[in-house]
C-alpha cells in the first residue's frame, strides 16, 4: 500500500508539475512528504493497537478456555448429581407409590361413605334445618385426591350432626304445598326424622331435594284405641322408612276405589253375592221363626195349631186316627213331604250363587291378564304403570269372588243345618207319635 500511494503521489507531483508553475513544486513536495510521514505515524499507531488488541484478546481467549474448562467440570458435576437425584426421585416416587396405597383405599371409603349419606341425606327430613349440607356431602362424593383430615372430619360430623337431630324436635317454618297445589309458609314441627306435621295435626311428606313438603292428601286413620272409644289421642305416627309408607298412604286405595279395579265382572260378583246375602238371610230368619213356633209345639203336643210344620203334621194324623195304621203313616209321611219345600227353599240357590263366585273371579282373572298382554304387546315392558289395570282386574276379581264366596257357603251351612234340625223334629216326633198309636191299639186288641 505504501509504495502505491508513493507513487501516486509522485504522478501526481508529475502532473502537477507539468501544470503548475515552477513555484509551487516545493509547496507540492512539503506537503506531500507531510502527508507522508503522517500516515506512516498513524499505520505506526494503528500497528500498535493492534498488537495490543492481539494480546489482549489472547489473555481474553485463555480466560474464556479457562472459564469453558471451569463450566465442563461444573456441568459434569452436575450431571452426575444429577443423575443422583433422578435415582433418588425414583426412589421417592416408589416408596410414596408404596405409603399412599392405603390412602388411596380411604379415598374410595370416603367416596363411598358420602355417596351412601348423600342418599341418605336427599330424603332426611333432617336436611329441611340445613340445605347447604348436600352440596358440602355432595363435593366429597368427588374427592379423587389423597383426602386431607378436613375432609374426614366433615363427613363425621354429618353423620354425627344426622344422628344427633334424629332425637329432637324441632319447629320449622318452611313453604308447604296444600292439597289444591298453592304453595304458602306454614309453621312446621319436626319429629326427628320421622314424621313431619303442620299447626293443624296434618301429616306432610318431602320428597327430597329441592322439592317443598307436602300435605298428604289421604292422611293416616286413627287408631283401633281411638275408633274404640271415640276419643282423640294427641299420639304420633312414626313411620321408621323416612316418609316412604306415609307415601304410600297417599296412593293406598280406598274400599270403592278397589272395588272399581275389578270393573264389570267385580260388580257383578258384589250384586251376586248381595243377592245371596239377602236370600239366605230370609230363608235363615223363616227358618228361625220356625223353629221357635215348632219349640213351642213340642210343649202342646195334644194342641196341634197350624202355625208351625208340627202342628200341621200331628193335625193330620189327628184326622186320620180311625183309620187304619198304614193310611195313618203313608198321611204321615205325605205331611212331613209337604213340609219339606219350604223348610229347604233357596237353600240351592244360596249353594249355586257361593259356587258361581268364584268362577266370575276367575274369569275376571283371566279378561285382567288378556288385558294385560295386550297392553305389553303395545307398549312394552318398559312402564309398568300401563300393565297396573289389567293386573288389578286380576287380582281383585279374584279377591271378590271368594270374599263373596266364603259368606255364602257358610250362610249356606247353618240354613241347612237349621231346615235339617227342624225336618228331624218332624220325623222323630211323627215316628213318636205313631209308635203311641200302634201301641194303644196293640194293648185294645
Amino acid at each position: 500500500m505504501k509504495p502505491l500511494r508513493m507513487l501516486a503521489c509522485c504522478l501526481g507531483s508529475l502532473w502537477a508539475g507539468v501544470v503548475l508553475a515552477d513555484d509551487t513544486l516545493d509547496k507540492l513536495l512539503e506537503a506531500v512528504r507531510v502527508e507522508a510521514s503522517a500516515d506512516g505515524q498513524r499505520h505506526a499507531q494503528r500497528e500498535q493497537e493492534f498488537r495490543s488488541r492481539r494480546n489482549e484478546q489472547a489473555k481474553l481467549l485463555r480466560q474464556a478456555e479457562k472459564a469453558v474448562d471451569e463450566a465442563e467440570s461444573r456441568v459434569k458435576k452436575q450431571r452426575e448429581e444429577l443423575s443422583k437425584l433422578a435415582e433418588t426421585i425414583t426412589e421417592r416416587k416408589a416408596e410414596l407409590q408404596e405409603r399412599s396405597g392405603d390412602l388411596q383405599g380411604v379415598a374410595a371409603a370416603l367416596r363411598d361413605a358420602a355417596t351412601s349419606a348423600l342418599e341418605q341425606f336427599s330424603s332426611s327430613l333432617v336436611s329441611l334445618d340445613d340445605p347447604e349440607r348436600l352440596s358440602r356431602i355432595r363435593a366429597l362424593t368427588q374427592v379423587s385426591d389423597v383426602p386431607g383430615p378436613e375432609d374426614l372430619e366433615a363427613l363425621w360430623l354429618a353423620l354425627q350432626e344426622e344422628a344427633t337431630a334424629l332425637g329432637h324436635i324441632r319447629s320449622l317454618r318452611l313453604p308447604v304445598a296444600g292439597a289444591d297445589g298453592e304453595v304458602d309458609a306454614q309453621d312446621l314441627r319436626r319429629y326427628g326424622g320421622f314424621a313431619l306435621r303442620n299447626a293443624d295435626g296434618a301429616y306432610l311428606h318431602w320428597r327430597g331435594g329441592g322439592a317443598v313438603p307436602e300435605v298428604i292428601a289421604r292422611q293416616p286413620k286413627p287408631g283401633l284405641a281411638e275408633r274404640a272409644t271415640g276419643m282423640h289421642a294427641d299420639g304420633l305416627i312414626i313411620d321408621p322408612t323416612r316418609g316412604m309408607l306415609l307415601g304410600l298412604q297417599e296412593s293406598r286405595p280406598g274400599l270403592r276405589e278397589r272395588v272399581a279395579q275389578g270393573g264389570v265382572i267385580g260388580f257383578i260378583i258384589l250384586g251376586l253375592g248381595a243377592l245371596g246375602l239377602l236370600l239366605g238371610f230370609v230363608q235363615l230368619l223363616y227358618l228361625t221363626l220356625v223353629g221357635g213356633r215348632v219349640s213351642r209345639q213340642l210343649k202342646q203336643p195334644e194342641l196341634p195349631r197350624k202355625d208351625n210344620p208340627l202342628g200341621r203334621v200331628l193335625a193330620v194324623q189327628a184326622d186320620f186316627a180311625g183309620r187304619d195304621f198304614s193310611s195313618l203313616e203313608l198321611a204321615a209321611d205325605e205331611a212331613v213331604m209337604r213340609e219339606l219345600p219350604k223348610l229347604e227353599r233357596l237353600q240351592d240357590t244360596v249353594r249355586l250363587l257361593a259356587g258361581v263366585a268364584p268362577l266370575l273371579g276367575l274369569l275376571g282373572t283371566v279378561t285382567g291378564m288378556i288385558e294385560t298382554f295386550q297392553a305389553i304387546t303395545l307398549f312394552g315392558t318398559g312402564d309398568p304403570k300401563l300393565m297396573a289395570g289389567g293386573i288389578s282386574q286380576a287380582l281383585m276379581t279374584t279377591v271378590l269372588g271368594l270374599v263373596v264366596a266364603v259368606p255364602l257357603l257358610f250362610l249356606h251351612s247353618l240354613i241347612v243345618a237349621r231346615s235339617r234340625s227342624i225336618v228331624q223334629r218332624l220325623d222323630q216326633q211323627s215316628a213318636g207319635l205313631l209308635a203311641g198309636l200302634s201301641e194303644a191299639r196293640e194293648a185294645r186288641a
